[in-house]
């Protein structure tokens, strides 16, 4: 069968090649470097590499250098082909074809599904630009799926990612005990912090982070679930006397002995919450904060970029409410546009407590699997900025840090909830 797919790659690619070359002189020049199978064999990674190169070649927007010129070149060169998936390998092969732009990734098999992982990489500037992944049932049906991937990595707008779970039957979204939607977030590795030469210190090193499958809000928890909350728990201090909650006229009042979300501000975020009260919440209705590797891999969404829908900033009104965009206030959740995962206002309208205590080091030292953060620490960490802040402040790997039981009318959180199997 892969015998079959190969001649019927090479007839095809042959073909589109010597059309597309009659037209490409003005085209960015880019290369598709050799994928990296994990659990499938070499020659079923070159087919796959095959069918995604092929689709490059049909989207008529780059002239793809050809397999056969570019193994030669590098062979030349004594340049490793295979196993090359990082933005410094790209960089090296794109300076030796001399091409603007190199594709790299990874083929996958997860029990009976593929999955592939895709990045474009910007050889003068060294920076992933576009990431996106596929799935398929099987080797074959990528004949298809590659020219679906080559479209998405070409377009102007990151489309929906496929997710990919642990387990078999594992559903996507679920209903917590505070009857709030929650979203899966599949198991995997992903880039967290920033690379050299953006962000502020306490990003760096950007550093490779697998994470368990857990389930995450799909929105900010709101003024009415929070209200809700605090006339069940029955008190406005947590279980070791802190306070947890300041009222506000965005947020909570209590009113006849009963806590109350304020009028025309039902469905805003909560805030002027402590971690203490956030923390609380989520305890109550069996479940957690998200650690700070959590809660950037959900925003993120499967991007490398600053934001999850790429590095322009003049778009991030259509995802959050900022400076910009907010009118000065909070506003009602889930208006702007989702991440890929589908979850609204990771950007923006209230800042999100995580479970981390705060070091500014502590990438430095972080485990590559399921960090929890430090073990002590004086502050607590704040992810995604909110209805009053900078552009900036809002990229996927900006963090910020206070006291525990400071409050802010800019404070809000949303919960994790582990993966349970039957």
């Amino acid at each position: 069968m892969v015998k079959t797919l190969q001649k019927i790659i090479i007839i095809y690619s042959i073909v589109l090649l010597s059309t597309y070359n009659l037209y490409s002189q003005e085209k960015t020049n880019i290369a598709v470097a050799e994928f990296e199978g994990k659990g499938i064999s070499a020659m079923d990674a070159g087919v796959v590499t095959d069918f995604i190169r092929t689709g490059f070649v049909k989207t008529g927007k780059y002239k793809v250098i050809d397999r056969n010129n570019m193994q030669l070149i590098l062979q030349e060169q004594k340049f490793q082909i295979t196993g090359c998936t990082s933005q410094e390998c790209a960089v090296k092969i794109g300076k030796l074809l001399n091409v603007q732009k190199v594709v790299v990734g990874t083929i996958s098999k997860l029990g009976s599904k593929y999955f592939i992982n895709a990045n474009i990489v910007d050889v003068e500037t060294g920076q992933i630009i576009k990431s996106e992944k596929v799935k398929a049932d099987s080797i074959e049906e990528f004949a298809d799926k590659s020219e679906e991937l080559a479209v998405l990595m070409t377009s102007g707008k990151v489309e929906t990612i496929n997710q990919i779970s642990q387990t078999e039957n594992v559903s996507e979204e679920i209903i917590g005990k505070d009857e709030v939607k929650m979203v899966l977030i599949p198991a995997g590795e992903f880039m967290m912090g920033s690379p050299e030469g953006e962000g502020e210190k306490d990003e760096h090193p950007q550093h490779k982070v697998y994470l368990d499958a857990y389930y995450i809000d799909k929105y900010e928890v709101t003024n009415e679930q929070y209200a809700k909350f605090l006339n069940e728990y029955g008190k406005h201090t947590d279980e070791n006397g802190q306070k947890m909650i300041y009222k506000h006229k965005w947020g909570v009042k209590k009113s006849g002995g009963r806590w109350q979300p304020a009028s025309g501000y039902e469905k805003n975020p909560v805030v002027n919450v402590t971690w203490y009260g956030a923390n609380q919440y989520a305890r109550y209705y069996g479940k957690r904060l998200p650690t700070e590797a959590e809660w950037e891999k959900a925003c993120r969404a499967g991007s490398t970029t600053k934001y999850c829908f790429g590095d322009v900033e003049s778009e991030l009104g259509e995802y959050a409410w900022y400076e910009k965009n907010s009118g000065g206030m909070t506003n009602p959740v889930g208006r702007r546009k989702p991440n890929q995962y589908g979850l609204y206002d990771m950007h923006g309208n209230v800042w999100e407590w995580c479970s981390d205590w705060y070091d500014e080091k502590y990438y430095r030292i972080s485990p590559d699997k399921n960090p929890e953060g430090p073990d002590k620490g004086s502050y607590r960490v704040l992810r995604g900025g909110s209805w009053y802040s900078v552009a900036s402040n809002c990229r996927s790997s900006n963090r910020y840090w206070v006291n525990p039981d400071v409050w802010d009318f800019s404070y809000g959180f949303r919960c994790v909830s582990p993966v349970r199997t039957q």
